[in-house]
């Protein structure tokens, strides 16, 4: 498991939230959000927004763990 995924992982089970609930209201599969947990993905930037978003912490807490080039926004 990578730190991105240590990390999530944890900030979903302090929300009180399934894999289910997280995938549903940010809008991916549940097994989207389980690669993401278990390290074998990589997230875009837009859904690193939505995850923060949903569990309703600052960005800062995964602004270290995403790569520079995925914070590009796409031309």
């Amino acid at each position: 498991m990578t730190e991105f995924g240590t990390i999530l992982q944890g900030l979903r089970a302090n929300a009180g939230m399934t894999q289910q609930e997280l995938a549903r209201k940010v809008g991916m599969s549940v097994a989207g959000l389980a690669r993401l947990e278990q390290g074998a993905g990589d997230p875009s930037w837009r859904t690193v927004l939505k995850l923060a978003h949903v569990l309703g912490v600052s960005l800062a807490v995964f602004d270290d763990l995403v790569s520079t080039s995925q914070k590009k926004p796409k031309k």
